[in-house]
């Protein structure tokens, strides 16, 4: 029933754009799909060793402020289990600034959550940097 609602909201919301709005509205979807698509070939990337690419598809997708945790998620693992703490402090800062933004204008359960275990790993991360 949510999604039928979420469905005739969205239809009706973009029957009253005009052209020009409604390419800039549905290209924030194209750009949601290339992000999961990167996410994807990352997750695969790391099953194969190549790491680096890795990085470098959840690398992009975190500097395009990715609205998930999945790209935030892997980089600080990747980063952590490589004792990059540096790089592993400044995804999980970013992660921590987009979910509490997100706060304010998503109607998502889980940001609360999400948000509590980037702070908690943020923690140790940094007390690992300094030892």
């Amino acid at each position: 029933m949510k999604k039928m609602n979420f469905l005739k909201k969205l239809f009706r919301q973009t029957r009253e754009l005009n052209s020009t709005q409604k390419t800039s509205y549905y290209s924030q979807f194209n750009n949601k799909s290339e992000q999961i698509n990167r996410n994807i070939s990352g997750k695969k990337n790391e099953k194969n060793g190549d790491i680096t690419i890795a990085i470098k598809n959840y690398e992009k997708n975190i500097a395009e402020g990715f609205v998930g945790n999945y790209p935030y998620d892997r980089l600080a693992i990747i980063y952590r289990k490589n004792k990059d703490y540096e790089n592993e402090i400044r995804v999980l800062k970013q992660a921590i600034e987009i979910f509490h933004a997100l706060l304010k204008t998503s109607p998502r359960q889980d940001l609360c959550t999400k948000l509590e275990k980037f702070q908690n790993r943020l923690i140790k991360a940094e007390k690992l940097k300094k030892q």
